[in-house]
């Protein structure tokens, strides 16, 4: 990278402080996406391990924020659609250092509770959100969750489905404990539900995800009755709206 001003040199001078500003923004632009680099792992199946998130958010500073795909921003629309209701009580599934929950609380949902099974960044966005009250942050593994049946009428999961089919192999043949780990993550959705509540599902656009998702909510069909398609905007990741 550098950086060029073309000629007659002394007519742009003036240019030259705007010009170092740009070069600024690239280096720092530049350095950004070398941090995110930094974090992907060499087997894709540790993102389903709580050993390399406390690893990486250990080697974080405790303010820094990671979204793995779209913000609030991008998904207001379909809040806006979908959960009307701003005192609905909202569990965030795998919460990690996304902005997504203080974003929904700035813009008036404050009664969320976020879980992550890494006790590190539960701590740093605790402190990070100590002014949000009525906002909780709960280390605990979204296969076992410890809350009382019915207790939410919004569940949302933001790529977190995502990490646990992270798998070396065959994504329509998925191992036996994918299978398990996403239908125990299931199953712990139908049990928080409450009835009529709403699960929303973020994920990479493989219809091999998609696939699986369903075989595990088909056995549910009794508390999630409905199964609605939502084309939300072309976007790259794929959202389900199961309520």
């Amino acid at each position: 990278m550098y950086l060029a001003l073309s000629g007659p040199f002394p007519e742009n001078l003036d240019l030259l402080p705007r010009c170092l500003m740009r070069y600024t923004r690239l280096i720092d632009d530049f350095k950004l996406q070398l941090s995110k680099i930094d974090v992907i792992p060499d087997d894709v199946s540790s993102y389903k391990t709580q050993e390399y998130w406390n690893q990486r958010y250990s080697k974080e500073s405790s303010n820094t924020t990671f979204d793995w795909f779209k913000t609030y921003k991008d998904l207001k629309p379909l809040f806006d659609e979908q959960l009307q209701n701003k005192d609905a009580s909202i569990l965030m599934l795998g919460c990690g250092n996304s902005t997504l929950s203080e974003d929904m609380y700035d813009a008036g949902y404050h009664n969320i509770t976020n879980v992550d099974f890494s006790e590190i960044v539960i701590e740093n966005m605790r402190n990070r959100c100590i002014d949000k009250v009525g906002m909780s942050w709960l280390v605990m593994d979204i296969r076992d969750l410890k809350f009382p049946d019915e207790m939410f009428d919004v569940i949302i999961d933001k790529g977190t489905m995502d990490a646990l089919m992270s798998d070396e192999g065959d994504v329509w043949d998925p191992k036996p404990e994918t299978v398990e780990n996403v239908k125990r993550g299931v199953d712990q959705v139908s049990v928080e539900s409450r009835r009529k509540g709403i699960y929303l599902l973020f994920y990479n656009p493989r219809h091999s995800v998609q696939n699986l998702i369903f075989r595990c909510l088909k056995d549910r069909a009794g508390t999630l009755t409905s199964k609605n398609w939502v084309n939300y905007n072309n976007c790259l990741n794929s959202i389900e709206v199961i309520s």
